[in-house]
């Protein structure tokens, strides 16, 4: 009778089993899963019902359940790999990463033939960065299917992730060869290629990934950093603003593109690019930087100061963001704050250069003269063929009129701006009989006209002289004597043996306070005037308030800014009486004018200064020029004409420190700020002097 009873029970079980596998296969899962709890109640440890369990429980996302089942038909089977397989695939899922290498591992020690298994376990060492682990077993899955595009590709993957993009290349190109609508084999071919430095190659991959999936991000992504890297910045920008439109909450798109548009000079668009990356990831120290960097550069030193500020505030470990932190204070005028920041990043790196150089710009810019040049000549000695530490050591060398020491040093200028160097040798003040001297333009129209009094040095040593001119001085110097001749600057240059700057005469003829060349006027206004100004018994005064500017960066832009007085700060000279004012000011602040009240208005002469001969001509027929640092301050002391020269708290360095005469310009009388943004003071000064002036005239 036992015997027929148990015969009946197994024929139960086959029943049970059939009816919850057919259940499984129609997806009804909760059916299927009471009749297979029947089964391990009356049958415990039955297997089949052990592994669909599992399974179902998988599918439900129930990878807890999943894995109990599974272990309990490994306890059951332990020599069956599919066991052990399914054991490792729930438990990779679990994330148990370790365990799940060692089930998958049982499994091949079971099999060593189990591809799935072996697939697996590499991937999982594949997404653990263990190299060393996924090589052999995507090696060993292609030798099982040497057709599985996928082994294929992954191989490649862990081969580029190792660092051997050449042999990464070949992985993908088989791939592709089985399976040639893989797009993500076309992107990591594409990638692997870029790491080749293969831009060419690279290119083509990515398109062909795009051809099949026009919106695949990272084809996208990566064909912009080709484009990028190849400069071509145009077709970079295309397919990041893609990216963006497909994902806008990509943070990393937004740093390149804000880089691409840095590249084609548009920096507005840059800084609204990364201002939006900021606000998607606000704690992205690189998008701070980048940031940061552009608006310093664009002279917002608020926007830059707390981008740093907010880094700053991420890591303040950062010593190099201490010290642009402390450039842009720097910028805001605020030195005591811009000291204490560079002090800090020295705190935190001793041997950081940038921020000993930083200590000594702003010990500068505080009239700390004397300090600043100990720290230059540190940094001169700790890098002495550094040609901007030589530079600005020579601003604060001339500052104190120490021409024969700072002239020197200036010469450095040719190290960071070559577009001053030519292809013939340098003149070293030598006599140049029968051969041909080139004398050429450097940096500004003022400097031009302060310099060119020393070709009646020149002239006299050799043959030819020829001197390159910018466009609006050429009417006026041509008026010098022969046999000096002029070329524009842009013009092309003539044959000649050497060349020299009109900058470096000054070094060559061994220029010192005592031996400045001041024979006043070396410049005369032309016969022919663009306007008679009236006669009338009152004073006769020009006036300039900015100093113009024709560059974008920003130390430049502050330099200038920094030169030039708001008008309406002038308002106390104008209101002076028995004085009549003419505006010399030319360029777009000439506009300025129209804010005052038309009783107080400058007479505006702008439209009749087409160059400086026109400004000669006119400035010849004023009593005298009140102007801040700019050109015309220079053409109306080569005139030999009155002027009066308002100058901010440290000057440029041919201005010196602390006089109020000039010994390039006899008639010249210099007006200084008492603090680093005072004009107040200044224009008080100015006024009192005015009103001195017109009593005595009277």
């Amino acid at each position: 009778m036992a015997e027929v009873w148990i015969i009946g029970n197994m024929k139960n079980l086959q029943k049970l089993l059939t009816q919850a596998y057919r259940h499984y296969q129609a997806g009804e899962l909760a059916e299927a899963s009471q009749l297979y709890q029947r089964v391990l109640q009356q049958h415990p440890g039955q297997l089949d019902a052990l592994q669909v369990l599992g399974m179902i429980a998988a599918q439900q996302g129930d990878v807890e359940t999943a894995i109990s089942y599974f272990r309990q038909a490994v306890q059951v089977a332990p020599a069956q790999a599919d066991l052990h397989y399914n054991l490792g695939y729930a438990l990779e899922a679990w994330g148990d990463g370790p365990a799940a290498i060692a089930a998958y591992q049982q499994a091949l020690k079971l099999n060593r033939n189990h591809l799935a298994a072996c697939y697996n376990l590499g991937e999982l060492h594949l997404q653990r960065g263990e190299y060393a682990g996924a090589i052999p077993c995507f090696q060993w899955a292609i030798q099982l299917q040497p057709d599985l595009s996928l082994a294929h590709y992954k191989l490649g993957t862990t081969l580029q992730q190792q660092g051997d993009p050449k042999a990464a290349v070949s992985c993908y190109l088989q791939a592709l060869q089985l399976q040639p609508d893989l797009v993500v084999a076309h992107c990591n071919l594409g990638s692997a290629y870029l790491d080749l430095g293969q831009l060419e190659a690279a290119i083509t991959a990515f398109q062909s990934a795009l051809q099949l999936q026009p919106d695949h991000t990272g084809a996208l992504f990566n064909l912009g950093l080709a484009w990028q890297t190849q400069q071509q910045m145009r077709e970079a920008i295309a397919c990041y603003e893609q990216v963006i439109q497909l994902e806008p909450q990509n943070s990393e798109v937004y740093n390149n593109l804000g880089n691409a548009y840095l590249a084609v000079g548009q920096p507005e668009r840059a800084i609204d690019v990364f201002r939006r990356a900021t606000a998607l990831k606000p704690d992205d120290l690189t998008l701070w930087y980048n940031l940061g960097k552009t608006l310093l550069e664009q002279a917002d030193w608020t926007g830059a100061a707390a981008c740093f500020r907010h880094v700053l505030a991420l890591n303040p470990q950062l010593s190099y963001i201490h010290v642009l932190l402390g450039s842009a204070l720097v910028g805001q005028g605020d030195l005591p704050a811009a000291l204490a920041a560079y002090q800090q990043a020295l705190k935190l790196d001793p041997e950081l250069v940038a921020a000993h150089h930083g200590i000594a710009s702003a010990l500068l810019e505080s009239g700390e003269v004397d300090a600043a040049l100990l720290h230059y000549n540190h940094l001169c000695q700790l890098q002495p063929d550094n040609a901007e530490f030589s530079l600005n050591r020579a601003t604060a060398l001339l500052l104190k009129g120490d021409l024969k020491e700072g002239l020197g040093d200036y010469e450095s200028r040719f190290e960071l701006w070559p577009e001053y160097r030519f292809d013939k040798p340098r003149w070293q003040g030598q006599p140049f009989p029968n051969q041909v001297l080139l004398i050429t333009a450097e940096q500004g129209f003022g400097d031009a006209i302060h310099f060119i009094r020393y070709l009646a040095l020149v002239a006299p040593l050799g043959g030819r002289l020829i001197v390159q001119c910018y466009a609006p001085l050429l009417s006026l110097f041509t008026q010098l004597a022969d046999p000096i001749e002029f070329i524009l600057y842009d013009a092309p240059l003539p044959n000649y043996d050497w060349y020299c700057s009109l900058m470096s005469l000054p070094l060559l003829a061994g220029t010192t306070l005592e031996t400045i060349p001041a024979n006043i006027p070396y410049l005369s206004p032309p016969a022919k005037v663009p306007l008679q100004l009236p006669g009338t018994p009152q004073l006769q005064v020009g006036l300039v308030w900015a100093s113009g500017y024709k560059t974008d960066r920003a130390d430049f832009v502050r330099s200038y800014a920094k030169r030039s007085c708001p008008l309406e700060l002038m308002l106390p000279l104008l209101e002076v009486q028995g004085v009549a004012f003419y505006s010399l000011q030319v360029g777009s602040n000439a506009a300025d004018l129209t804010n005052l009240d038309p009783g107080l208005r400058p007479v505006d002469l702008s439209p009749y200064l087409r160059d400086f001969a026109d400004t000669a001509a006119l400035i010849a027929q004023l009593d005298l020029v009140i102007t801040v640092d700019t050109a015309v301050a220079h053409l109306a002391g080569a005139m030999g004409k009155p002027v009066w020269i308002l100058l901010p708290f440290v000057p440029d360095w041919r201005w010196f420190l602390e006089r109020s005469d000039s010994p390039w310009y006899p008639t010249a009388r210099l007006f200084r700020q008492s603090s680093p943004g005072d004009w107040s003071s200044v224009i008080a000064q100015v006024r009192l002097a005015l009103e001195e002036l017109r009593q005595r005239c009277q």
